[in-house]
């Protein structure tokens, strides 16, 4: 499932004398059934979630990334936010903490268009909220923040595409369908075991100088979460499907706990980052 989104250049001839508010709701991320990551977190989010590969493009030729998996069922919200909005994870990964702002390269090397979410709810006409723009019409300084995290972002992301095609050139991705047991989302790509195995020495030295490895293990061992995340997402699916349920009935009090525990169970046992 999708979320409806509206990204626009940010301009000050659109958003000059507009504002805009930090969200408070994960709300947002609830219809994402995976976000991509980049190699600097891995590690955090393998302690939280099933990690695999996905081509950012429907070309052979498509950058291919790494993503963490918020639900396994199609069309199924995440079970990783609360049914008031709170992230029940134990890491928040970089792609969500930038909403509802986004950035996409320009035409131009190393230039970034910074755009935002005009369906968020979150811009606004309340002086109280952040301006976009200070009156001598340079970045606010919140905007400033926002744009720098976006560009540290950008950077890694560009770094984690290199060791990704690192990886393809040595002919390691394969189609990853189900693991133990569990279906998995179409179009996801794994690491093929008996390949790395049969790897020459001179490539695994390779991918150790770039980090490419600890990439790799972070993906093998994240798969562990798969079964859980699998009967989170039928659960939460279940909860949903009931008609008139509030969130004050037994049933989303029991599921909401189970996601509690999770969380806790997964911070009892996430690998330092």
């Amino acid at each position: 499932m999708a979320a409806q989104t509206d990204l626009v250049p940010i301009s000050k001839a659109r958003h000059g004398h507009r504002f805009w508010r930090r969200f408070s709701s994960y709300d947002f991320a609830r219809p994402l059934a995976e976000v991509p990551v980049v190699a600097e977190e891995i590690l955090h989010c393998a302690s939280a979630f099933p990690l695999a590969f996905r081509r950012s493009g429907p070309n052979s030729g498509s950058a291919v990334t790494p993503v963490a998996l918020l639900s396994l069922i199609p069309e199924q919200d995440t079970p990783f936010v609360s049914h008031e909005g709170h992230w029940l994870g134990t890491y928040v990964p970089s792609h969500l903490r930038s909403h509802p702002f986004a950035s996409q390269t320009t035409g131009q090397q190393d230039q970034m268009a910074l755009l935002i979410d005009e369906n968020s709810g979150l811009i606004t006409d309340n002086p109280r909220d952040e301006p976009f723009f200070a009156p001598d019409g340079t970045l606010s300084p919140g905007l400033a923040q926002v744009v720098q995290f976006s560009r540290t972002r950008a950077a890694a992301m560009q770094a984690t595409e290199v060791l990704c095609a690192t990886l393809e050139a040595m002919e390691l991705f394969t189609p990853f369908i189900s693991h133990e047991g569990v279906d998995l989302p179409v179009g996801l790509l794994t690491i093929d075991s008996g390949r790395l195995k049969s790897l020459p020495d001179a490539h695994l030295v390779l991918l150790a100088r770039q980090d490419a490895l600890r990439l790799i293990h972070a993906h093998q061992v994240s798969l562990q979460h798969c079964l859980w995340l699998d009967k989170a997402s039928r659960q939460t699916g279940l909860t949903k499907a009931t008609p008139d349920t509030d969130t004050t009935s037994p049933g989303n009090d029991a599921l909401d706990g189970f996601l509690s525990a999770l969380a806790q169970a997964q911070e009892n046992d996430a690998v330092p980052g």
